[in-house]
């Protein structure tokens, strides 16, 4: 029988429990380990859950321990991408460090999108620069490295959204025409938004949605939407309603439900789609 290590505590996460459970359904038994107790179990698929932050230096030494070895590794972590909630009861699969789309599929369907709530809501963009600043490394943000240059290609007001948690850097609020460190409803700022700057935000995923242009790191799920340097900033064009549409229908072919877990229904997509 075919195995499938999940490297979390049983009881600690009860949504591991019906992922489980869908494995069995698969035909594989499974086998609940503590990342602590990482010793280079055997097994034919790798599971690290809560994704690749939590437990960090765990999760990274597993997941490249068994690609090494040519096993497949499933990261499973909360999902989000829906208008200023998070999609309660669902949770993202993917292969990668990042979440990466899966490719198209003659199975993909807008219905699954539009049950999802992830329909495009175009509307007038605002004026402002909007710079949403992510850790990239130790005390290095995305701020740092586009807020000294911003002025070379706009005059337009620049917002800036500091990280919440660590990494925050004085510098680049001291760059900003406006800092916003509105941690009740962040999504507001894209209100005001002519575009958006940031590394992998959900707010890129939020702002594409609403029409407005994105500029990402190659790391993002959204990049092949979005423009990856700053020239021509005053002079971006909306995306395409009907490309964003297609990026949200993939996008869903990540997000899974508790129940669909039960079922096996993710586990068995991402095994027969990206493997």
């Amino acid at each position: 029988m075919k195995s499938v290590a999940i490297f979390w505590r049983e009881g600690e996460i009860p949504w591991l429990n019906l992922f489980g459970e869908g494995m069995r359904r698969n035909g594989y038994s499974v086998n609940f380990i503590d990342p602590n107790d990482f010793a280079g179990q055997e097994c034919d698929i790798a599971i690290v859950s809560g994704g690749l932050r939590r437990y960090k230096s765990y999760n990274y030494v597993i997941m490249h321990y068994y690609r090494s070895k040519h096993i497949p590794v499933f990261i499973i972590e909360h999902g989000r991408l829906v208008p200023q909630e998070i999609i309660r009861g669902y949770w993202l699969h993917y292969v990668g460090e990042v979440p990466m789309l899966p490719r198209l599929s003659d199975d993909m369907t807008h219905d699954r999108r539009e049950k999802l709530g992830l329909v495009t809501n175009f509307k007038e963009r605002g004026d402002a620069v909007l710079v949403v600043g992510q850790e990239l490394g130790k005390d290095k943000t995305l701020g740092i490295h586009v807020m000294e240059r911003l002025r070379e290609y706009t005059d337009r007001k620049i917002i800036y959204r500091p990280r919440r948690t660590e990494g925050e850097d004085k510098h680049c609020c001291d760059l900003a025409d406006e800092v916003s460190r509105d941690a009740i409803n962040p999504w507001k700022d894209l209100n005001r938004a002519w575009c958006v700057i940031t590394t992998w935000s959900n707010m890129g995923g939020e702002a594409l949605m609403q029409g407005i242009p994105v500029i990402a790191s190659p790391m993002a799920s959204y990049s092949e939407y979005c423009q990856s340097d700053l020239g021509g900033i005053d002079n971006m064009k909306p995306p395409l309603k009907s490309a964003i549409e297609e990026y949200l229908m993939r996008y869903s072919y990540l997000l899974w439900s508790n129940e669909e877990m039960k079922l096996g229904k993710g586990a068995t997509w991402m095994m027969e789609h990206e493997l």
